[in-house]
């Protein structure tokens, strides 16, 4: 009998939709038009087919009291467990605590005001804004003060270093004042002071690249030359090194050809004629892979000669540090240049000349700024006021939670100012962590709409009665989807009842 009443009822509020959309009202008016059912019954019987635990009278009388709170932009999700007491009893506690919460950073302002300012006033006036800490101690308290002026200075002194900057490099300008345009001056700066550690004049070299590719080229060819050479110089004087390895193996190559009488007296004649030469009685079967090893050492000498001749003055400080085995010995004089070294540098140098067009967009800060000792001061200067506010931002940021992303505009400027912020409003910041920890633990707890709405610019006088009308009507529509005559009764237009 209960359950026919029941069913009922629902039908006599499908029948009256188009009076009155709200449950509460089309159920009164169904009662009285003198509808044959126990009211009082109705109001406390436990719902049997759906899965909550507050009686449907009492779900249909909290919709009917909160049917003017503001909707939900999001649904709260409905556990098993959430229309327990107890369940709702800890999330109406949440709210209760973030709308204090919420007052409390405002305090001394009329509710309704809080109420509509809150996405101006929270996130973009109020000065702990930044703030994302959920915890505060004396110590945080210490750190935070101690974090926020280092990190002002540190920018104090990066504005006056790039101000330096942009006068002795001219061919930067100043833009917006980004994050970004600062980090990519002390970039310049950085790669501008890699050219200190290059030889003098190189930075100056308008076809640098070409010269920088000769000299890796060179350092090949050098190393194939020394091989060849010492590898010659075991068995022969240096003198050898100097004659014509082309001549000897043609000469050598027609003895072979020649009959043996012929050959044994032309080999005789070669031999004598090389004895000056070694250092040992010569032998004639390796005659023919001598005169290879010494074809190859002066082609590859050649080709390193050739570039020490033309970048001589480039190549004068990247000698051997020590020449104990090269010293004095002749033909051997390119072995002077410390080739590795010199590949090494070279590579550095393409790689610094690549990053400053990729910064800069032009070889003209190189050409004119690259290794000049009046502006190394300054360089380094901006490299290290770069470095000393990445440091002083990332402490900050670790003590206090704060995401630093801003890139807009006059970039400096706005970082000081939260940091004079966080220094001037240091005694408001358990306020402002309560508050965050509120929003947190009511985003935790699945509030998120009650959250957002507030956002929003709902009241916080009106959060409870948003709470009491969003699970109400969701668990009205639960309650008939679980029904199958008035799931079927009501089809897709279910949600239409509650609007």
């Amino acid at each position: 009998m209960k359950d026919r009443s029941f069913r009922r009822s629902f039908v006599l509020l499908e029948n009256n939709v188009q009076l009155e959309k709200q449950t509460a009202n089309i159920l009164c008016m169904s009662m009285e038009a003198g509808m044959s059912f126990d009211q009082e019954e109705m109001l406390n019987m436990d719902t049997q087919t759906a899965p909550v635990v507050k009686s449907l009278g009492t779900l249909i009388r909290e919709y009917s009291d909160s049917k003017t709170a503001p909707n939900l932009m999001r649904q709260i999700a409905l556990g098993p467990d959430m229309l327990t007491e107890e369940k709702m009893g800890e999330q109406e506690a949440l709210i209760i605590r973030f709308a204090a919460a919420a007052r409390d950073i405002y305090a001394g302002m009329d509710d309704s005001k809080v109420g509509k300012i809150n996405v101006e006033g929270i996130y973009r006036m109020h000065p702990l804004r930044y703030v994302n800490c959920r915890e505060w101690s004396a110590r945080v308290e210490a750190s935070a003060a101690k974090e926020a002026a280092a990190y002002r200075r540190a920018l104090e002194k990066l504005n006056d270093a790039d101000v330096t900057f942009l006068k002795v490099v001219p061919q930067i300008k100043s833009g917006k004042k980004t994050r970004e345009e600062y980090a990519n001056h002390a970039a310049i700066a950085h790669e501008l002071g890699n050219w200190y550690l290059f030889p003098p004049g190189w930075a100056q070299t308008g076809s640098l690249q070409t010269s920088l590719n000769s000299f890796l080229m060179a350092g090949a060819n050098a190393e194939l030359a020394a091989e060849h050479g010492w590898k010659i110089l075991e068995k022969w004087k240096p003198e050898f090194l100097e004659l014509d390895a082309e001549n000897l193996g043609g000469q050598l190559r027609d003895i072979e050809k020649s009959w043996l009488l012929t050959k044994s007296l032309a080999m005789k004649k070669m031999i004598d004629w090389l004895t000056p030469f070694a250092r040992e009685p010569i032998d004639e079967a390796s005659l023919a892979d001598t005169f290879a090893d010494l074809a190859a050492f002066r082609r590859e000498r050649s080709a390193a000669l050739e570039v020490i001749d033309k970048y001589r003055n480039e190549l004068a400080a990247l000698k051997c540090a020590k020449m104990d085995r090269a010293g004095g010995v002749a033909g051997m004089e390119f072995c002077i240049y410390d080739w590795d070294l010199v590949r090494t540098k070279a590579r550095a140098a393409l790689a610094s000349m690549k990053k400053l067009w990729e910064l800069t967009g032009t070889d003209e800060v190189r050409l004119r700024c690259g290794g000049d000792p009046m502006i190394a001061y300054h360089l380094t200067r901006m490299t290290n006021s770069w470095s000393r506010v990445i440091a002083a931002q990332n402490n900050l940021a670790h003590t206090l939670m704060i995401d630093f992303t801003d890139n807009g505009p006059n970039w400096i400027h706005s970082q000081r100012s939260i940091c004079m912020q966080i220094e001037s409003h240091l005694a408001e910041m358990p306020k402002w962590i309560s508050f965050n920890n509120a929003v947190l633990d009511m985003w935790d707890a699945g509030l998120y709409g009650i959250a957002e709405i507030w956002h929003r610019g709902c009241g916080t006088e009106e959060l409870l009665a948003a709470y009491h009308k969003a699970i109400s009507r969701d668990a009205l529509i639960q309650y008939i989807e679980n029904d199958p005559e008035l799931s079927a009764m009501y089809g897709d237009d279910l949600p239409e009842i509650f609007r």
